[in-house]
């Protein structure tokens, strides 16, 4: 007890005073905090109003003699404290033994006694006062994390502390990859760009970004007499699949192009005329879209033409219906492509083969049928059929299909009266290879064609090398002549054209099937 007296008799000695006598400690008031130490290493905090702070409360602690504490603890008020013991209150305060056994010690300098957070700086100790800072906010422009992958450069607001004051600006990734959290994309395959709003090298047409795509034709069309500069450049692209993406027109400097677009299933959704062929991913030149639902079959639910091309078809709508096997059992049409709004309503019906057996219109879709019509098969083919005006069971005109027996159709009868004469008959003709040579038709139906004659020519690899059309069927008044050549892979390689079959007025391109040229039109490489 000795040694607490002293201490407490040391301490009032160094307190400074004011008042009447600054030498009579009874009367003497403190002015603020005043730190003292009995030997200049250790502080103590007084509080404003004279008092001083209370750090001697350590919870669970049991007053002992100082006799009884060792020296690897801290003897502070009467209390045995283990060593690196901080103070319940004052964060900055320390038990350490090494450096004053009987007073608590400030922690070192820049050690964190509270933990920041979002947009809340941590506060360190500053080695002198046992207090801690005062708790604050981050000041704006402090880089924080708002923990948020699809934000860059996030900053604090200055205005408080908490995730909500912790904002980036917001990034997207074109909806071809995942955000990294750094201001960029993690693309998917055949997508390039930081923001994944492009293709990738070796990849074509985005949004698409094919990197199997193959040119099939490349024609190039030159003079009336065949001869000179190409004047229109028609180029149709696909892809290993033959699927068609891009079919390329380009008249003296003027070009066109239709564009493919599928969706996820590699089913068409879309088709764009863009008349300025570049610019893939800006829709704003797009003109004439139109636009395919599929269900996931890849049945057409519905198609319509989108005069804004911004994604909602508004105009000339066709909506259909199928059964569970995929056949088409209704379909009907909105100019306004509203579905409440709808005319020309179908319906179909077919037999456990999938043949459609009967067709039914009711062109207001009132549910009153206008035209009902009846299909007849044998072995799969369709062979006899029926229209009856106004659906009443009065068969009013009746067809009849002939075929070879390589189920080719080689005749087709109209009886329109349905009392077995016949009034206008189709014929076709094939070669021994099964190649349609001649079509044509005869009012007489004498099993021959008389008239509206179209011939056909093949080489002995049964590609098509000629073809023209006779009215009379004569073979003296040909018209509306055509001739190819192909290479030694049956790929076309040259074509000519001539509406009265004469040289002086004959046109002709060539075609080429390397893409290199094609994508010198396309600009995508």
């Amino acid at each position: 007890m000795k040694f607490s007296i002293w201490l407490f008799f040391t301490f009032v000695m160094m307190v400074s005073c004011t008042g009447s006598d600054a030498d009579d400690l009874d009367n003497c008031t403190c002015d603020g905090d005043v730190e003292t130490s009995t030997d200049g290493d250790n502080e103590n905090v007084i509080d404003g109003d004279g008092d001083t702070d209370s750090i001697d409360n350590i919870e669970d602690v049991e007053e002992v003699e100082e006799e009884s504490c060792p020296e690897s603890k801290c003897f502070i008020d009467g209390e045995c404290i283990d060593a690196a013991t901080k103070h319940n209150e004052y964060l900055c305060a320390v038990c350490d033994p090494d450096k004053d056994r009987f007073n608590w010690s400030a922690i070192a300098d820049g050690t964190v006694c509270r933990e920041g957070g979002f947009c809340d700086e941590a506060e360190a100790c500053d080695g002198l006062s046992f207090r801690c800072p005062a708790d604050r906010a981050a000041a704006y422009g402090e880089s924080c994390d708002d923990g948020d992958d699809c934000t860059a450069n996030d900053v604090c607001s200055g205005s408080g502390k908490g995730g909500e004051n912790c904002k980036g600006i917001t990034y997207h990734c074109s909806g071809h990859g995942s955000c990294n959290g750094d201001d960029y994309c993690n693309c998917d395959n055949g997508f390039g760009g930081d923001y994944c709003d492009q293709c990738a090298d070796g990849h074509y047409l985005y949004p698409q970004c094919k990197n199997d795509l193959v040119c099939r034709v490349t024609k190039m069309y030159s003079g009336a007499d065949c001869t000179g500069d190409s004047l229109m450049v028609e180029i149709i692209v696909k892809d290993s699949d033959e699927k068609e993406y891009i079919t390329f027109y380009d008249m003296n400097g003027n070009s066109d192009c239709l564009e493919y677009y599928y969706d996820e299933n590699g089913y068409l959704e879309a088709t764009v005329i863009n008349p300025y062929c570049a610019n893939y991913d800006d829709f704003s030149h797009n003109e004439h879209c139109r636009l395919f639902i599929n269900d996931n079959n890849g049945n057409v639910l519905t198609k319509g033409r989108d005069s804004n091309c911004d994604g909602n078809p508004d105009e000339d709508c066709y909506y259909y219906e199928w059964d569970i096997n995929n056949n088409l059992k209704l379909e009907s049409y909105s100019e306004t492509c509203s579905a409440n709004l709808v005319t020309n309503c179908n319906s179909y019906e077919y037999d456990a083969d999938g043949n459609r057996i009967s067709k039914n219109k009711d062109d207001n879709c009132d549910l009153t049928e206008e035209f009902c019509y009846e299909y007849t098969y044998e072995n799969g083919l369709l062979t006899y059929e029926t229209a009856d005006v106004n659906c009443d069971e009065s068969i009013n005109s009746c067809y009849t299909t002939e075929y070879n027996q390589d189920g080719q159709q080689t005749a087709y009868e109209n009886d329109y009266n349905c009392d077995t004469i016949v009034q206008n008959c189709e014929y076709r003709v094939y070669d021994d290879k099964g190649n349609l040579v001649l079509k044509g038709s005869d009012p007489g139906c004498g099993g021959t064609p008389t008239e509206n004659c179209y011939y056909k020519a093949y080489d002995d690899r049964n590609n098509l090398i000629s073809e023209y059309e006779d009215p009379s069927c004569s073979e003296t008044q040909v018209e509306y002549c055509s001739s190819y050549t192909y290479n030694d892979n049956n790929q076309m390689i040259k074509g000519a054209y001539s509406d009265d079959c004469t040289e002086d007025k004959k046109s002709c391109y060539t075609v080429s099937h390397s893409c290199e040229e094609a994508f010198g039109f396309l600009e995508v490489e």
